[in-house]
């Protein structure tokens, strides 16, 4: 058995390897002139080379995780793939045509779908720390790659020119933290809760900075599930104030998440709320977890799984009301339209909802607005 998978291991190790070249090549490629003047015709064409990649490395490592665990260039080309499905997705063809309805959601669900793998792999085993194999990965790809092919993410004009790459805040602070793991005598899995944090986030928060500094009503994703979902402790005041106000600015929406990641987002909320006992705080908080269960109702990321009365129970289920309400929207058909149509208590009780403080908490959220502010996707905006 042993035999076996170390076999397995050094097939995808040898297959990784080789695509990993592939992969940057295709980035060089799309700069070209000749790329530019092909326009989404050769994007689809990357598209369909970068989904055989990723589809061969899921076929090879099948359902063995121990086998992913102990391939780096496994992990390398996965993060690679991950990043290169988010720029298609995001950045417009050269040519100004729009890609097909279909092909974009395609290109969407592989992205997302190898970013569930990656948080797996990377963010949430192990009780969040990192191990140094892993860390030396994440810092190929920011010096290595992100920095080296820094022109392939122009359209964004985040970096600007080499100096500003090497003086970068969120390069000089990841690369700040990464050195300083690895010191003699440490344990590999002995990283400092700051060094966890910053290897946690240093990839899916600082590619997508990289990527959606001009789409930051995709900046969620990513964004919540190495501030929250690996580390789980978000009592830091700096962290935790980052992250409310980011709910209450309406950069983390609950329509931007997967319905997994909101359950943990609200969890470590509330979890907050008991060890803060501070009143204004706790009013304060609350405030947040309305704005973000309203904006999660009923509308999902994820449409084909979570719509209509489908949406609206798993949504009842995140507000901690004091009965079980899911026969009621079922039979009733009650979907996330009804709820935002102005109702009054008194409906809302009609409806099926006879607690009368369950009816009050739920038109106090339905209500809730993140300060008036525009939000994004907003068409307003």
């Amino acid at each position: 058995m042993t035999e076996l998978l170390e076999g397995k291991c050094a097939c995808m190790e040898e297959f990784a390897a080789s695509a990993i070249p592939t992969v940057l090549l295709l980035w060089r490629g799309r700069t070209d002139d000749a790329a530019v003047a092909h326009g989404s015709h050769l994007d689809v064409v990357h598209q369909s080379i970068l989904l055989y990649l990723l589809r061969t490395l899921d076929g090879m490592c099948g359902s063995d995780v121990k086998c992913v665990e102990q391939t780096e260039s496994a992990l390398k080309l996965r993060l690679l793939l991950w990043i290169s499905f988010k720029a298609l997705y995001l950045e417009p063809p050269g040519g100004g045509h729009e890609f097909p309805g279909e092909w974009r959601s395609e290109v969407l669900r592989d992205s997302k779908a190898a970013e569930r793998i990656l948080a797996s792999d990377i963010f949430l085993g192990n009780g969040g720390a990192v191990h140094c194999q892993k860390v030396e990965v994440l810092s190929w790809l920011v010096v290595e790659v992100l920095l080296q092919y820094r022109c392939y993410w122009e359209h964004v004009d985040m970096w600007g020119s080499v100096e500003g790459c090497r003086t970068h805040p969120f390069i000089l602070w990841a690369v700040g933290n990464l050195s300083e793991v690895g010191t003699e005598g440490a344990h590999p899995w002995a990283l400092s809760c700051v060094q966890q944090r910053a290897v946690e986030m240093i990839v899916l928060l600082g590619a997508d900075a990289v990527l959606l500094e001009r789409n930051r009503e995709l900046f969620t994703d990513a964004y919540l599930r190495t501030l929250v979902a690996a580390g789980r402790e978000i009592f830091t005041p700096e962290l935790f104030g980052g992250l409310t106000s980011s709910i209450r600015d309406g950069l983390i929406r609950g329509d931007r998440l997967y319905h997994d990641d909101l359950c943990v987002l609200l969890e470590t909320l509330r979890r907050h709320v008991s060890v803060d006992t501070d009143e204004g705080r706790v009013r304060d908080l609350r405030t947040v977890i309305d704005v973000l269960l309203n904006t999660a109702c009923p509308f999902s990321c994820e449409k084909e799984i979570m719509r209509g009365v489908e949406a609206v129970c798993a949504w009842f289920e995140l507000l901690g009301l004091q009965e079980d309400y899911r026969h009621v929207l079922t039979e009733g058909a009650i979907d996330g339209e009804v709820l935002r149509s102005g109702l009054s208590l008194h409906e809302v009780q009609q409806m099926g909802i006879r607690n009368e403080m369950d009816a009050a908490s739920l038109l106090r959220v339905l209500a809730a607005r993140p300060n008036h502010r525009v939000m994004p996707g907003d068409s307003r905006m």
